[in-house]
């Protein structure tokens, strides 16, 4: 078990005042595992990923800059990745 220390402001943006920030300081605890030793992290979370790459792991940062506002991480965006059937493109 790795505890993490509390975010520092340093760790997610600053909205101006008035702006809604509906989730925690702590969501992006959510992070995507890609192997037992690789994990995907918000490349703005420096506390996060020094603890981790502390404890051994390979982190990958990746940019994720609007995730307080829209109250999702990596595993929440991801979910959904096997699913039946195959191969789709859904961009064309």
């Amino acid at each position: 078990m790795i505890v993490l220390p509390a975010p520092t402001v340093d760790d997610y943006p600053q909205y101006e005042s008035g702006d809604p920030i509906p989730p925690s300081p702590y969501i992006d605890l959510n992070v995507l595992s890609v192997d037992e030793e690789t994990v995907m992290v918000n490349d703005a979370c420096k506390t996060l990923i020094a603890t981790l790459e502390a404890r051994g792991f390979a982190v990958v940062p990746v940019r994720h800059r609007h995730r307080r506002l829209f109250g999702g991480g990596f595993h929440c965006y991801t979910l959904d990745t096997v699913r039946t059937g195959g191969a789709e493109n859904y961009l064309d």
